[in-house]
């Protein structure tokens, strides 16, 4: 009867601890930008969902004749904004991590965008995805 009352308090203690984690989800958007020279332009709004003070920024392909096209990740209307990568055909397929900059907090449920800028000369192309 001991050992009953023991496991069934184990199993109860274990559950309680398991029911107050707070499991955390990144919500990942997909980018897609065309841009010449100085243009820019910015997409795909997602929530941050953690603390972390750092943006992944991963593109999956690069097109056209651009040398450069630079991406960074921004706060909408909270000014938390990371440097930017610039990605080229070279070294379009690294996944970048982009800290927060200017020592303002990117705080979890702020939505942030995806941004960028061409550089050189010629129309591009990069796509990929990035989670805030």
């Amino acid at each position: 009867m001991i050992k009953r009352g023991k496991k069934g308090i184990a199993l109860l203690l274990g559950l309680m601890i398991l029911g107050s984690t707070n499991l955390v989800h990144a919500e990942t958007k997909q980018f897609s930008f065309t841009v010449k020279y100085g243009q820019q332009k910015s997409d795909g709004c997602a929530q941050k969902a953690d603390h972390e003070q750092i943006a992944y920024v991963t593109a999956t392909s690069f097109s056209g004749n651009r040398s450069k096209i630079a991406v960074g990740v921004r706060g909408l209307g909270n000014s938390a904004d990371t440097g930017c990568w610039t990605f080229t055909k070279q070294n379009y397929k690294n996944k970048m991590k982009l800290g927060y900059e200017y020592g303002i907090y990117a705080y979890p449920g702020k939505n942030f965008e995806a941004y960028c800028e061409g550089f050189g000369s010629g129309v591009g192309t990069v796509k990929g995805r990035y989670t805030p």
